[in-house]
């Protein structure tokens, strides 16, 4: 049977009542009642993992919970029978707790405890971000009830608090909206993962199927690692921890090696369900081979560019490569697809991070809406810019520029 996280929840620690706040606990994708729990509540798993700072995995909670706590408090429609329970933590502090429930005995395994411990941690971030807003807020108010006295300096200032104020409000709410929705794009492809892999131990499985279930196992696995990769770098990027490592890069090696690596992927259809789409590489033969700038970043803009072109594109090419060399200026890298096409009043938002087109009610695109915000921070940290031309139907072209150094 399918792996299934039927129960997720967060509870938030609250220094001055001394107890935890479940104000964001869904099952079966409903949410439930707030509740709190004291840091003496002997039956509240959540407690007993916020006191003890360590994660804790039962595969058999409902024999085995006598283990952590006196008896059962029960806060869902019946007993979870597997449980993962993560402390949440951000340089230190504890923030509260994190969990995972299931309805099925023995749903979770060992290896996925890093990917788990890793969302805990961006969780946590994200978390710590909220409350410092919730400070910046309180101090905002403060500020609004003294203007009587200051009205002179808060009549200069107000316009950039106001402006601060709503870019945090808006950051808070598609924050907010992200941590909502990453409970179901991290359980998609766990899901897959951990069910077809059980899958494999059933001794029937012809050597069709099981190349078959092998094959829906790497492409899930391929999903959650740009899923985990994309939360990495929008974090460093909001941390601003983003590195560069500039050196001389041979950029027709590069292309080289991301054709070679796109179309094996593409014939072992780790990226892609269609048969008929075709890749190619074009490169301009003229000017220098080579271009001072970061080899592993450029590689990077280039696979979140033909990931998006592989997800939209159904049938026909994709087709990358340099589109330009300006001597001693610039070269301009190009990816072409013959997919949906992106209507002109996206075309500026899809750069938004969590942005995404949801037109279609009757296809579901997975992801973030991180991959393109992502990859236009890379460009202009780069010192380039990128944009895109597109029609509805007739495929998208998103150019970039990356300058040349003497």
């Amino acid at each position: 049977s399918f792996f299934n996280v039927n129960i997720f929840g967060i509870g938030i620690y609250n220094n001055d009542k001394k107890c935890l706040v479940f104000s964001n606990f869904t099952e079966e994708g409903e949410e439930l009642p707030e509740f709190i729990s004291s840091l003496d509540d002997k039956t509240s798993m959540g407690i007993f993992c916020f006191n003890k700072d360590e994660l804790i995995l039962c595969n058999d909670f409902e024999n085995e919970y006598k283990k952590y706590i006196s008896n059962l408090n029960l806060r869902t429609s019946k007993i979870p029978k597997s449980v993962i329970y993560l402390p949440l933590k951000n340089n230190n502090r504890k923030i509260g707790v994190f969990t995972l429930q299931s309805y099925t005995k023995n749903a979770f395994s060992e290896d996925i405890i890093p990917t788990i411990e890793s969302l805990a941690s961006y969780v946590a971030i994200a978390l710590d971000n909220a409350e410092a807003y919730e400070i910046v807020k309180k101090q905002n108010e403060k500020l609004e009830k003294s203007k009587e006295y200051l009205e002179h300096l808060v009549q200069e200032r107000t316009r950039d608090l106001e402006k601060a104020k709503n870019k945090a409000e808006e950051s808070d709410r598609l924050k907010s909206a992200f941590l909502a929705n990453m409970s179901h794009e991290i359980r998609t492809p766990l899901n897959a993962i951990v069910g077809f892999a059980g899958l494999l131990n059933d001794t029937g499985n012809t050597p069709e199927e099981i190349a078959k279930y092998k094959q829906i196992i790497n492409k899930s696995s391929a999903n959650l690692l740009q899923l985990i990769n994309d939360i990495i770098d929008f974090s460093k990027i909001e941390s601003g921890q983003l590195e560069l490592y500039i050196s001389d890069v041979n950029i027709y090696e590069i292309l080289k090696e991301i054709y070679i690596s796109f179309k094996e992927d593409m014939k072992r259809h780790v990226l892609s369900d269609q048969q008929n789409v075709e890749i190619k590489l074009v490169l301009n033969n003229t000017g220098h081979a080579f271009l001072k700038t970061d080899a592993l970043r450029l590689q990077q803009i280039f696979n979140n560019l033909l990931n998006n072109a592989i997800k939209f594109t159904h049938e026909g090419y994709i087709e990358f490569g340099i589109k330009e060399i300006i001597e001693g200026r610039e070269v301009l890298f190009y990816v072409k697809d013959t997919g949906i096409g992106i209507d002109k009043k996206y075309q500026q938002k899809i750069f938004d991070r969590f942005f995404k087109i949801e037109d279609n009610k009757n296809v579901l695109y997975r992801g973030t809406g991180l991959g393109l915000a992502i990859t236009k921070h890379l460009v202009e940290t780069l010192g380039g810019k990128i944009w895109v031309e597109s029609e509805p139907n007739k495929g998208s072209t998103f150019l970039f520029s990356i300058p040349c150094q003497p």
